[in-house]
């Protein structure tokens, strides 16, 4: 999924106004937006639903105006202009090309990652037909719209394909993130989307995944659930969907694993349609939503029930769908696709950016050493 720098959901931090004018896409592309919105924040009952189609049409136009650059840059560097009309071999090493940089950006190491692709090209690995089958497929649905089948394809029709390769993208990537996540379920012994640091970090010698972030890059992230300060435990959802998993390519924005949560979200808001619920009422509808994930919650412990009554008195006897105590809720009922919804204050410290690589986010083995060996706890209390 495309996350908007300075407009991803991390934790329960509301976007000030001050935030606002900082988001790069709105400061430099658009701050007519970005005026509006600040308004919209500061006054009742603030964008219609016109004005927010509007707004959101008009980011998706500057986010796609990103992509144009790379195409540009993927024809320049198989050496083609705009002017040219490309074979149907020419186009399919542009789009190549083009995917390659979506994926790397066009200034980090273009070179190199296009020498992996010839490898994979050479070698015929498994990786380099997955994308050929993405490029192909969607190569193909693409040119059903763009009229009688032919042998030269000008600019503008290149620019039609990358820009469905665009939107596609991001799903096709999550590939790698739904992998991960399968991974990390397995080492959650007691099915309450947690995994103990320790073990976390210890991944067996020529195990598919190896995780390297330090304790106070997980908690940055809003990854680690320290209730038990003995034994830390890694959050799967709030790991998985953090930015740490993200593909930083882009100035305004990246590519991050889809959230599992949110068509859970989406069913719950398509049912109530309204911003709070009575209880019966969401019951009724979380436990239908349970059933279909019956491997985690099979059905709605009465510890989870009284919860959410407790939550419902505590805002006049219906819950808000959309504050923290029924996000929390949720964890508990899904907690390895609904992440943990962590406060975060203002000076809680600058989150990690894509791709955050820096020296104090990787382990040491002194901290290995420091962690619990605990093999792990049942599903803990939540209600504070």
């Amino acid at each position: 999924s495309w996350h908007l720098r300075g407009l991803e959901s991390h934790g329960m931090r509301r976007t000030s106004v001050k935030a606002l004018h900082e988001v790069g896409i709105l400061q430099h592309e658009a701050p007519a937006i970005r005026r509006a919105l600040a308004r919209a924040q500061q006054s009742t009952p603030g964008l219609d639903a016109d004005e927010l189609v509007h707004y959101i049409a008009s980011l998706e136009h500057l986010v796609f105006a990103e992509f144009q650059r790379v195409l540009d840059a993927a024809y320049k560097y198989e050496g083609l202009s705009a002017d040219d009309k490309l074979s149907l071999a020419e186009m399919q090493q542009v789009l190549e090309a083009y995917v390659v940089m979506t994926r790397h950006g066009v200034k980090d190491r273009v070179e190199d990652h296009m020498r992996d692709m010839l490898h994979m090209r050479t070698n015929e690995t498994d990786k380099f037909w997955q994308l050929q089958e993405f490029i192909s497929n969607t190569t193909e649905d693409a040119m059903a719209d763009l009229g009688p089948a032919r042998d030269e394809f000008e600019y503008k029709s290149v620019g039609k394909i990358a820009k469905l390769l665009a939107a596609r993208y991001g799903h096709w990537q999550d590939g790698d993130c739904r992998s991960m996540r399968e991974h990390l379920r397995t080492l959650d012994q007691y099915s309450t989307g947690r995994v103990p640091l320790r073990m976390f970090w210890e991944q067996p010698h020529g195990a598919k995944y190896t995780f390297i972030e330090s304790t106070k890059y997980l908690r940055m992230l809003g990854a680690l659930d320290e209730s038990l300060p003995s034994d830390p435990q890694v959050l799967i959802a709030n790991y998985v969907e953090g930015p740490n998993n993200c593909i930083n390519s882009f100035r305004y924005h990246s590519f991050c694993c889809i959230s599992e949560c949110r068509p859970i979200m989406q069913s719950i808001e398509d049912n109530i349609r309204a911003p709070y619920a009575a209880v019966d009422h969401l019951l009724r509808v979380v436990a239908g939503l349970a059933a279909e994930h019956s491997a985690e919650t099979p059905a709605l412990p009465e510890v989870l029930v009284e919860k959410l009554r407790q939550v419902a008195k505590r805002h006049g006897g219906k819950v808000p769908l959309h504050g923290r105590l029924f996000a929390q809720w949720l964890h508990f009922v899904f907690p390895s696709k609904c992440p943990f919804p962590h406060v975060i204050t203002q000076n809680a410290g600058v989150l990690p950016k894509a791709g955050d690589h820096t020296e104090w986010a990787h382990v040491s083995p002194k901290d290995i050493q420091n962690c619990s060996a605990d093999n792990g706890r049942g599903r803990p209390d939540f209600l504070s």
